[in-house]
């Protein structure tokens, strides 16, 4: 039986990168567009950890707060975003 090991300081490096970092924000950026937009209240925001990069679409305002919390509007949009 073979033993794979694993180079995770790669992994790292992978998704830090900032190739890995404008895809995550083009798919927020897509996913917030087809949830209605920063007009509608959801924007994407982008951030750096300790070790990734990462993305995500939140409700900026109190009507898109409560349209996703009655529509499911992000999760919807998430399904539209391929």
């Amino acid at each position: 039986m073979a033993i794979i090991r694993w180079n995770l300081k790669a992994f790292e490096t992978l998704r830090r990168d900032p190739n890995v970092s404008a895809e995550l924000k083009r798919q927020a950026d897509k996913i917030a567009a087809n949830a209605g937009g920063e007009t509608e209240g959801y924007v994407a925001v982008t951030g750096r950890g300790k070790t990734r990069n990462r993305a995500a679409v939140v409700t900026a305002t109190e009507e898109a707060i409560k349209e996703n919390q009655d529509e499911n509007t992000l999760l919807r949009a998430l399904g539209t975003s391929g």
